[in-house]
C-alpha cells in the first residue's frame, strides 16, 4: 500500500534486502512472497508472487470477472491452507468462501505486468467522493511527506453534495508545530482537489487494536461527532 512505501524503503536501507509478502489469518501468511534477488522497487511497491500451494485472482467485485493486468479488483485466494470457514458462523462463511473454494478477502489489489501482486487496501476503507474512488492510504502517503507530520489516518465523512469527503487525523512530529490550514495548503496544487481533506484534526494518538492497527471505525465515529 502507498503509505507503507517510504517505511519499507527506509527499512531496506537500514537492514538490507528484506522480503515482502501478503497474507491474513484466514489464508495464511505466505499467499505471495518476493525473492531475495527481487529489485528494491518490487519489494517496496509490490507484494510478491503467489506462493506454493496458492492460487490468486483479482476480480471485479461487482461482476466476479477477472480483471486485466494492472486493473484493481478484489483479491481472491484459494489453496489447501485457506480456512474451511468461521467457527459456528455459517452465514459469514458463505459470504467469504464461494462454491468454487475461493476466499474473498475484501482487500483491493492488482496484478502487475511483472507478475507481482500489489495490495492496495481494504474495500471498506475506500472513499467515494463525488463519484471518484479515493484510496485513503494514497492521501496518507502524501500527507506524511510533510516534515511536521509524524503519522496520519484518513477516513470518510458523509456529505450531502459529494456523498463523502476526506477527514485527516494528524499526529504532529516532535519538535514541530502545525495548523489544520497548513495541512490543507500542503495538498493544494499537489493532489487532486477532491482528495484534499475537507477537515483536519490534530491528535496526540490514534485508537489502536491489540494487533497495532488504527481503529478507523472509531475515527469515523469521532469525525461524525466533530462535524455532524
Amino acid at each position: 500500500m502507498s503509505s507503507s512505501i517510504p517505511i519499507a524503503r527506509r527499512a531496506r536501507q537500514t537492514f538490507g534486502n528484506l522480503m515482502t509478502g501478503f497474507g491474513m489469518s484466514e489464508v495464511g501468511i505466505g499467499v505471495t512472497f518476493s525473492f531475495l534477488d527481487s529489485t528494491e522497487e518490487q519489494c517496496v511497491e509490490a507484494n510478491g508472487y503467489p506462493g506454493s500451494g496458492y492460487e490468486v485472482r483479482i476480480v471485479d467485485p461487482e461482476t466476479g470477472k477477472d480483471q486485466p493486468v494492472s486493473v484493481p479488483g478484489e483479491i481472491l485466494v484459494r489453496g489447501y491452507i485457506v480456512t474451511p470457514g468461521y467457527y459456528k458462523r455459517p452465514e459469514e462463511t458463505a459470504r467469504a468462501i464461494d462454491a468454487d473454494g475461493w476466499f474473498h478477502t475484501g482487500d483491493m489489489g492488482l496484478m502487475r505486468p511483472d507478475g507481482h501482486m500489489r495490495f492496495l487496501g481494504r474495500y471498506k476503507d475506500m472513499l467515494k467522493i463525488g463519484g471518484e474512488n479515493v484510496d485513503p492510504m494514497e492521501v496518507e502517503a502524501f500527507l506524511v511527506t510533510h516534515p511536521a507530520i509524524q503519522a496520519c489516518s484518513v477516513v470518510g465523512l458523509p456529505d450531502a453534495r459529494l456523498a463523502e469527503v476526506a477527514v485527516a487525523f494528524v499526529q504532529v512530529a516532535p519538535g514541530h508545530t502545525l495548523s489544520e490550514q497548513e495541512v490543507v495548503e500542503h495538498c493544494r496544487g499537489r493532489v487532486a482537489s477532491f482528495k484534499i481533506p475537507r477537515h483536519v484534526l490534530l491528535v496526540d494518538e490514534f485508537p489502536m487494536t491489540s494487533s497495532g492497527k488504527v481503529q478507523k471505525v472509531k475515527l469515523r465515529e469521532r469525525a461524525r461527532r466533530e462535524w455532524p
